[in-house]
């Protein structure tokens, strides 16, 4: 899982972009397509349901739909950089050891402690056999 979200955030760093716009926000920096849904059920609106976002502009939300939120995604792949990439590549990798370390720290500790509970199971199991045993 953990692996997972690393190529994610490879992927969604890197390639693809993907950013929520309200009216009257600026345009991402990127040439985007915006798609309009309505806030209350994030189903898409009938009428327009998509737009085009170039940089340095505005969002315009038709008037009629106050509670309209925008989701933009485009590609960015051909605007990295070397630079860029090895920068999404390290934030990535300390994300996924962030995760890696803390999560097997804790699943560790949660075993040994299971495994100190199974040992005292095993004695009191063994003699209760022990004592049935003597009693025959």
């Amino acid at each position: 899982m953990i692996l997972s979200i690393t190529v994610v955030l490879m992927f969604q760093g890197s390639f693809l972009t993907s950013t929520r716009v309200l009216s009257d926000d600026d345009c991402p920096e990127y040439l985007v397509e915006c798609f309009i849904f309505e806030k209350k059920y994030f189903s898409p609106i009938s009428n327009h349901p998509s737009f085009v976002c170039k940089y340095s502009l505005k969002v315009e939300l038709n008037s009629n739909q106050s509670n309209a939120t925008a989701w933009c995604y485009g590609w960015i792949i051909r605007f990295q950089t070397t630079k860029s990439i090895l920068d999404q590549l390290g934030i990535s990798i300390a994300f996924d050891r962030f995760f890696y370390n803390n999560v097997s720290n804790h699943c560790l500790e949660f075993l040994n402690q299971q495994k100190f509970a199974l040992n005292e199971l095993i004695s009191i199991l063994y003699l209760f056999c022990l004592e049935i045993k003597y009693f025959q």
